[in-house]
C-alpha cells in the first residue's frame, strides 16, 4: 500500500498539508528564481568566499610580520594544544616512521608497552588533517610542517563558506545562504576556531557536516531514483572522509541518516525507496551508532577503587555559557541573535519539512548546556540564514502592501528588494564579526624554546618529559621524547597525580610520585589503587628503583594555570571529592594572585590594590594578615620571613633585572614544590638538578632515573 492511501494520511496529513499551503502562498514567501538571480548569487557566493578566505589571510601575514611573537626561529607557532598531535603524525609519515612510534611516546609507559604488532599499519590510523600536511609539505622539517598546515587555512576557510551555501542554497535561498557562509563563518563562535595557527579539524568540520546534509537531503528531494542513489553515495563518501578527518565522531552521520529518511518519506511516501537510500548510506558511510562524549557529561572518574576529577572541568571551552553569550558568540549580539532566532523559527513554519532534517544545525548549539561552548559553531551559520530569510522576507512583504508595488513587474522588484536587503545584512555580518581578530600561539616563544632545548640536551638513553598536560603534543613534536601525559589523555588518574606532584611540599615525595608514574604507569595504579593510603605507600617503597630519566619542565605559564592544577591535585581520591586548606576562602583552589603595587622598592611599607602591606610586621592595613613574606630575586630566595599569626597568606615578591611584581598566595603554593623549584631555585641534595634556566619563562629540572 502506499502511504499516500492509508487512512492517517488522508484523515490528517492531507488536510494539513493543503491547508499550510494554502497560508504560505504568497508571491512575497516565494524564493527567487531566474537568469539575474542566479548572476547574481553567483557574485555573492564569490564574495562570501574571498572574505571568509581574506580573513585568515591577513591573520598569517600579522603573524609573519611580528616573527619574534609567533615564530620559534623560522617555525611559527600554534594557537591551539591539539596543533602538535596532528603536525608529528604528519612528520612522523613525512619521515617514513610509523604511526605506532608515535603513540609510543604518549602517556608513557602506558602505550609504550604495547607492541607494534598490536597496531598494524594502515593509513586511515593516522589522521586525514596530518596526512593532508604530510602531502603538502616539500620535508620533514619542523618549519616546512608548520608552513604547509598554516597555508591549509585560508582554503579550508573558503572550502567551508563554499558548503555552508551549497547545503542551505538547495532550500532555494542562494543569497541567503552566501550572508551565513559570510556571518557563520567569521563569526566568533567558529572564527577563533578556525584562525590562524589553529591547526585541528575544527577547520574543517563545518565545512564537512554542512555538505554532508546538503548532499542528503539534495538526494531525499530527488525524483530520479538513479540521481538520489549517487548523491546519496556522494554523501555516503563525504561521511566517510569525515569520519576519517574527526575521529570517527558517528553521531554527525546518525543525524544525516535520519535527515535521509525523515525527508525521503516525506517527499516520496515510498517505504522501499526511502528504506534503499537508508541501506545505501549505511553500507557505503561506515558509520556506526556508538555515540562519543561521555566524559563530557560527568563529574568524576572511577579508576578502579579511586575517584579521580575530571580534568574537564577545568577546560574554558567546555564550560556552560548562558543563551545570551551563544548568541552574542553566534551573531556579534543578543539582540541580532534573537533576530536571527525568530527568523529561523519562521522560516521552520515556512518550512516545516525541510526544518526538521536542518534540526541538527540548529541543535548542535544547544549542546552547550551537555558538552560546553565548543559546539556552538555549528549552528551560526544556519543562525545567520534564519536572519537573512527573515530580513529579505519582511522587505517583501512591505514592498508587496507599498504604492510602488504595481508600478514594476514583481519578479524584477522581488529581486531588487531581495538583492539590496542580502547585500546590507551580508555588510551587517561582516561588521558585527570580529574580522580584526587575530589569535595569539597558545604558548609563548619561551616555553617553546625550552622545549625544544631538550632534543640536544638528553643523551642517547632518552628520558621522560613531565610537565602539564597542554605541553604534551607540543613537547613530542619539538624533541620527540615520551610525555605522561597530553591532551589527549588528561582525564586519566596521571594528570591528578601529576597535579599532586607539583603541590607536594616535599620534593622527595614529588620525585617519588614523578618515578613511580614513568615506571609503573596505570598498571601500577590497578595494582597498588586498592586506597590512597596503599598508593602512597606502593610510592615510597618503590622510589629507588630505577626508571628513565625525567626531565620536568616548569613555566610561567604553570603559575598562571595554577588554580586549574589546584582544583585537580588538591583533592581527595578517596572520598571523591576536594580537599578544602586551611584557612583558603576557595577551598582547594589556590593560585597567585597579582597584586598592582606603586612602590615595591621603598622599603619596609608598600601599598598594593588600595592596601597597605607592612613587610616587617606581617600587617595589612595594621591588622594581621600576612603568614609570610619571601623575596625572589632572578628566580632565588633571596630572604623569607614567617609570621607567627596563624595567617595563611604569603606575600611573594618576585625581583627581575629592575623589574617587580608582587604576589599573594596560600602559604601551601608557598611551600609547594612547584613554588620551590620554579620561583625559589631550591632542589635537595641529590634531587633535581637544573639544566636549563631561562627565568622567569621556564626551568627545567633533571631527576636521575635511579635515587641516590
Amino acid at each position: 500500500m502506499h502511504i499516500s492511501d492509508t487512512k492517517f494520511w488522508q484523515k490528517w496529513v492531507l488536510p494539513t498539508s493543503e491547508f499550510h499551503q494554502k497560508i504560505m502562498d504568497k508571491d512575497w514567501l516565494r524564493p527567487q528564481n531566474g537568469r539575474a538571480y542566479i548572476l547574481i548569487t553567483v557574485f555573492a557566493v564569490i564574495m562570501a568566499v574571498v572574505a571568509n578566505y581574506s580573513v585568515r589571510q591577513h591573520q598569517l601575514s600579522v603573524w609573519q610580520e611580528n616573527p619574534g611573537y609567533f615564530y620559534l626561529g623560522d617555525m611559527p607557532l600554534f594557537s591551539t594544544t591539539d596543533a602538535s598531535y596532528y603536525l608529528a603524525q604528519a612528520r612522523a609519515l613525512e619521515q617514513g616512521e610509523s604511526n605506532a612510534s608515535y603513540h609510543a611516546k604518549r602517556q608513557y609507559p602506558n602505550i609504550a608497552n604495547r607492541t607494534q604488532a598490536d597496531q598494524p599499519e594502515n593509513l586511515r590510523d593516522v589522521p586525514l588533517l596530518s596526512v593532508i600536511v604530510s602531502w603538502l609539505s616539500p620535508s620533514a622539517d619542523r618549519a616546512d610542517i608548520l608552513n604547509a598546515a598554516h597555508a591549509m587555512l585560508p582554503i579550508t576557510a573558503a572550502i567551508t563558506a563554499l558548503a555552508i551555501i551549497f547545503a542551505l542554497g538547495i532550500t532555494g535561498y542562494w543569497l541567503e545562504a552566501s550572508v551565513a557562509a559570510v556571518g557563520g563563518g567569521l563569526s566568533a563562535a567558529y572564527l577563533v576556531r578556525s584562525s590562524a595557527g589553529r591547526i585541528d579539524t575544527d577547520q574543517l568540520n563545518l565545512g564537512f557536516f554542512y555538505l554532508l546534509m546538503g548532499l542528503i537531503i539534495l538526494a531525499a528531494r530527488s525524483k530520479n531514483l538513479r540521481v538520489a542513489v549517487v548523491l546519496t553515495a556522494l554523501g555516503a563518501l563525504v561521511g566517510q572522509l569525515f569520519l576519517w578527518w574527526y575521529s570517527e565522531k558517528s553521531e554527525f552521520l546518525i543525524a544525516a541518516l535520519i535527515a535521509l529518511l525523515w525527508v525521503d518519506i516525506v517527499a516520496h511516501l515510498n517505504w522501499r525507496r526511502t528504506a534503499f537510500l537508508g541501506v545505501v548510506f549505511l553500507l557505503l558511510s561506515g558509520m556506526s551508532f556508538q555515540i562519543s562524549g561521555g566524559a563530557y557529561v560527568v563529574d568524576v572518574l572511577s579508576y578502579d577503587a579511586l575517584i579521580f576529577p575530571n580534568t574537564f572541568e577545568t577546560i574554558t571551552e567546555l564550560r556552560v555559557v548562558p543563551l545570551n553569550q551563544i548568541l552574542t558568540s553566534a551573531t556579534g549580539s543578543a539582540f541580532l541573535g534573537v533576530f536571527c532566532l525568530i527568523g529561523l523559527g519562521l522560516w521552520a513554519i515556512r518550512h516545516p519539512v525541510l526544518a526538521i532534517a536542518y534540526g541538527p544545525l540548529a541543535a548542535f548549539g544547544l549542546l552547550n548546556f551537555i558538552i560546553g561552548n565548543r559546539a556552538i559553531f555549528y549552528s551560526a551559520p544556519i543562525l545567520w540564514f534564519g536572519g537573512a530569510w527573515f530580513a529579505t522576507t519582511i522587505a517583501r512583504a512591505a514592498y508587496s502592501v507599498s504604492p510602488f508595488s504595481d508600478r514594476f513587474p514583481k519578479q524584477i522588484s522581488y529581486l531588487t528588494v531581495t538583492t539590496i536587503i542580502s547585500v546590507a545584512f551580508g555588510a551587517l555580518a561582516w561588521f558585527s564579526s570580529p574580522t580584526n581578530y587575530v589569535p595569539r600561539p597558545s604558548f609563548p616563544t619561551q616555553m617553546m624554546a625550552a622545549f625544544q632545548s631538550l632534543e640536544d640536551r638528553v643523551d642517547a638513553k632518552g628520558g621522560v618529559v613531565v610537565s602539564w598536560w597542554d605541553y604534551g603534543y607540543a613537547s613530542i613534536l619539538l624533541n620527540e621524547l615520551p610525555v605522561l601525559h597530553d591532551p589527549g589523555s588528561q582525564t586519566l588518574p596521571t594528570t591528578h597525580l601529576i597535579a599532586r606532584a607539583l603541590l607536594e611540599t616535599d620534593q622527595r615525595e614529588t620525585a617519588a610520585m614523578l618515578r613511580y608514574l614513568t615506571r609503573d604507569g596505570r598498571a601500577g595504579l590497578s595494582r597498588d589503587g586498592a586506597s590512597k593510603a596503599a598508593l602512597y605507600d606502593a610510592v615510597r617503597e618503590r622510589s629507588e628503583l630505577p626508571t628513565k630519566d625525567i626531565y620536568l619542565v616548569l613555566t610561567e605559564q604553570m603559575g598562571q594555570w595554577m588554580g586549574s592544577i589546584s582544583k585537580l591535585g588538591n583533592w581527595d581520591i578517596d572520598a571523591g571529592r576536594p580537599t578544602r586548606l586551611r584557612g583558603n576562602p576557595n577551598g582547594s583552589v589556590v593560585g597567585y594572585q597579582d597584586l598592582n603595587c606603586s612602590n615595591l622598592s621603598s622599603g619596609s611599607f608598600i601599598e598594593c590594590n588600595g592596601n597597605q602591606f607592612d613587610l616587617k610586621m606581617g600587617t595589612i592595613n595594621g591588622n594581621p594578615g600576612l603568614g609570610g613574606v619571601a623575596i625572589i630575586r632572578d628566580g632565588k630566595l633571596d630572604g623569607a620571613t614567617r609570621f607567627n599569626n596563624r595567617q595563611n597568606r604569603f606575600l611573594q615578591l618576585h625581583y627581575t633585572g629592575n623589574k617587580g611584581r608582587a604576589f599573594l598566595i596560600h602559604d601551601s603554593l608557598y611551600d609547594s614544590s612547584f613554588n620551590q623549584l620554579f620561583h625559589r631555585g631550591q632542589s635537595y641534595e641529590g634531587g633535581f638538578k637544573l639544566i636549563y634556566d631561562h627565568y622567569p619563562h621556564a626551568r627545567i629540572y633533571k631527576l636521575d632515573g635511579q635515587s641516590r
